[in-house]
């Protein structure tokens, strides 16, 4: 996986590509590409409450594995 970061837009792309070999042969091959958007907490609980949702907490939480997060309970 390939990323590209676009910080004026708050985007990132995430260029993918999935492989299947089957006996050491590229049977098949798919690309994919996932944008994703970041956005402030209060960008974000702006969209929350458009779309119908109350927000009931952000904050943030630490993963062992993966580090911190920001969750939202909505």
């Amino acid at each position: 996986t390939e990323y590209t970061y676009h910080e004026k837009e708050k985007r990132a792309d995430a260029f993918c590509t999935y492989e299947l070999f089957v006996n050491g042969n590229l049977e098949k091959q798919e690309k994919e590409l996932i944008q994703v958007t970041w956005y402030t907490d209060e960008e974000f609980e702006a969209l929350l409450n458009q779309a119908g949702f109350t927000v009931m907490a952000i904050y943030e939480k630490t993963f062992p594995i993966t580090g911190p997060s920001r969750i939202v309970h909505a």
